[in-house]
């Protein structure tokens, strides 16, 4: 018999109670708790089961289910757990909004184009994508698993300048040779002005335009890239054309480029692609291109094309005596007035005028694109990394008549 009086004897009789207790949690026994958990000053201990690990296990599966029930209630009612898309990121009212105006001009007659009747009457797409920024609306439209990119300056038809429905078809053709010649500056002659309305309306017969045809050819050409794509194609840098509705132009898919960090074990590649494209812009015609928004972003890449990059966006590609004729037109006094994007100048304050380029096109690749994947790392080995390190002042005819030598050897196939 224990006297619970003495101090050390109410101590051990205080802690086996507490064993007692730690042994109904974590351990267990036969049929009930022990007896200590049912002393009249204790609480009924549960039974042995609920007490087991088994239990902890039963307990935890019932919250992670119940957990489950409750999200996907919620989810349903929200109209994902269904397997309903998410709703877009982009702007896709806009968007329908856009093709749904188109549409309503082709059915009144209003405009045409070789691919007005595959969008319009007999649409079997669905719209994947919006860019509506700065001078440019793309959208892109997914049908049968390819994806198709339209394109246009402006939204909606209605935002072009309309025709004046009085013009004879030859004042028509004439205003048409005008501002292509205004824009390329190749002096394409009026002797074959019937062949730039094919190459600008494929199937073009004279005599035989539509007012809906040539309300759409109008709105073509007020802009910029598309004269460019269908009149420098020849130049291979550039995306085809494959059709037209209205003010609307349909161009070939291209895979977009963006740099990216495992990219620099193809770095010898990328470099060739880039030389390639610059081969192409030195040999277009009788006068090299002028690109002025170079970047990594606006590189596109197409099985179609090796060896060379594709322009993606093209407004600010020029001819050399368009650019040239920009730049000598722009009044100025500073320096700051003068510059087109990557196409550099100076103010002339002796007449207020901007002088033509002092750059050129491999001067801005090598700033924008090879030294940032290459940066001082080159030799003199490599004559494409060598030209753009060239000790100033650089002497840019030379350096671009070795570059000629050597890409007449490399890149004869570009």
């Amino acid at each position: 018999m224990y006297d619970l009086t003495d101090p050390l004897t109410h101590k051990l009789h205080v802690d086996a109670e507490d064993d007692s207790d730690e042994d109904c949690i974590d351990d267990g026994l036969p049929e009930f708790c022990a007896s200590a958990c049912t002393s009249e000053d204790r609480p009924l201990c549960v039974p042995n089961l609920a007490c087991s690990k088994v239990a902890r296990l039963i307990y935890f599966m019932a919250v992670v289910i119940s957990i489950y029930f409750i999200y996907a209630i919620f989810f349903s009612n929200s109209h994902f757990a269904d397997g309903t898309p998410k709703s877009p990121t982009f702007n896709l009212s806009k968007a329908s909004n856009i093709l749904g105006s188109l549409c309503a001009e082709y059915s009144k007659g209003h405009v045409d184009g070789s691919i007005c009747r595959r969008l319009c009457t007999t649409p079997n797409y669905t719209i994947a994508d919006l860019y509506d920024k700065g001078s440019k609306v793309v959208i892109k439209l997914q049908s049968e698993d390819k994806d198709n990119i339209l394109k246009m300056e402006k939204a909606f038809f209605q935002n072009y300048e309309q025709l004046d429905p009085s013009l004879r078809e030859e004042e028509f053709t004439n205003a048409i040779l005008d501002i292509v010649n205004d824009r390329l500056q190749l002096g394409w002659p009026k002797d074959y002005k019937d062949h730039l309305m094919r190459k600008l309306w494929p199937g073009y017969k004279k005599g035989t335009l539509t007012p809906a045809q040539r309300k759409s050819i109008w709105a073509l050409l007020s802009q910029d890239e598309f004269i460019n794509l269908q009149l420098l194609q020849t130049s291979r840098v550039l995306p085809k054309i494959l059709g037209s509705c209205g003010h609307i132009y349909q161009v070939e898919y291209l895979i977009p480029f963006r740099m990216k960090g495992y990219y620099m074990n193809l770095k010898a590649k990328i470099l060739l692609h880039l030389v390639g494209t610059l081969k192409l812009f030195d040999e277009f015609l009788n006068e090299p291109l002028q690109f002025c928004d170079v970047k990594f972003e606006n590189l596109g890449l197409s099985s179609d094309y090796p060896k060379r990059f594709v322009i993606m966006d093209s407004d600010m590609l020029y001819t050399e005596s368009k650019l040239h004729n920009l730049l000598t037109s722009k009044e100025c006094t500073t320096d700051s007035e003068c510059p087109l994007f990557d196409c550099h100048s100076k103010c002339d304050t002796t007449v207020g005028y901007c002088t033509g380029r002092l750059n050129d096109n491999v001067d801005v690749f090598c700033k924008k694109l090879i030294n940032k994947i290459f940066g001082n790392f080159w030799s003199k080995n490599n004559r494409y990394l060598a030209a753009c390190h060239e000790p100033a002042p650089v002497n840019a005819t030379k350096r671009l008549n070795d570059l000629r030598l050597v890409w007449a050897w490399n890149l004869a196939d570009v």
